[in-house]
């Protein structure tokens, strides 16, 4: 499951334009990011849902830069994988702030440059992402079981490894700084057009991830799913 998920990352780089070898390559901060977090645990559906929501929301918004062009079917396809994984492991709640993020910030950027004719491409997103919430819903425990989650993510947890603190995560903090240098080091010298809504919300799954270190898996998927193709031009310019 590891190994289709990077393989993943590497098929939608390729698609990008960016060469297999490099990024295979770029999958190395990712693998190191992921390593400490692929355990035979239920966890691992939460980073697999992740990773196929990343395909779905790429496939969604192929066209995003040519001419704004929203397929809706990839979208609701979201909407049931979202069923499945708040019945498979407690990760859907960073899935669904993700999908919501992407979706808003997807509207806003659409309102901001073409805010006169594509209203009801904007109302379509938004009953999506209101779908989408409510789904969670949609489990044996109903409302019961996000209320218990929103209960139990407000207290400490000094027990549990994986809700540390970053800076007390040992070897993860590696990973994590150089996911972190690369991401910043690629937005400043890539030569490839930048996705303002995906650095968005990458730079917030990273913060999350300072403040629990269990966030730096969806960090690392996120990174090999967006950066790829800026991680080759980086590599181009540091050539130069």
């Amino acid at each position: 499951s590891g190994l289709w998920l990077l393989w993943m990352m590497v098929r939608n780089a390729s698609r990008l334009g960016v060469p297999v070898l490099a990024a295979a390559v770029a999958m190395i901060p990712v693998a190191a990011g992921l390593a400490e977090f692929w355990l035979m645990r239920p966890q691992l559906l939460s980073f697999l849902f992740f990773g196929l929501m990343l395909v779905a929301l790429d496939r969604a918004f192929r066209d995003w830069d040519a001419s704004k062009t929203v397929y809706f079917r990839w979208l609701w396809f979201c909407i049931p994988l979202m069923i499945a994984w708040t019945n498979a492991h407690g990760g859907f709640a960073a899935g669904l702030c993700v999908f919501v993020a992407v979706l808003g910030l997807r509207g806003i950027e659409l309102w901001w440059h073409q805010r006169n004719i594509m209203h009801r491409t904007i109302l379509q997103l938004a009953v999506i992402a209101g779908v989408a919430i409510p789904s969670v819903l949609v489990n044996p425990y109903g409302y019961e079981l996000p209320y218990w989650m929103i209960v139990s993510l407000s207290q400490p947890r000094p027990e549990i490894s994986e809700w540390a603190n970053i800076l007390d995560g040992g070897g993860v903090m590696f990973p994590f700084l150089l996911l972190s240098i690369l991401s910043i080091a690629c937005i400043c010298l890539t030569r490839f057009k930048k996705d303002w809504v995906q650095i968005i919300v990458l730079a917030l799954i990273a913060v999350q991830s300072i403040g629990h270190l269990r966030h730096l898996a969806f960090f690392a998927i996120a990174f090999g799913f967006w950066m790829p193709q800026h991680v080759w031009a980086l590599w181009h310019r540091l050539v130069e």
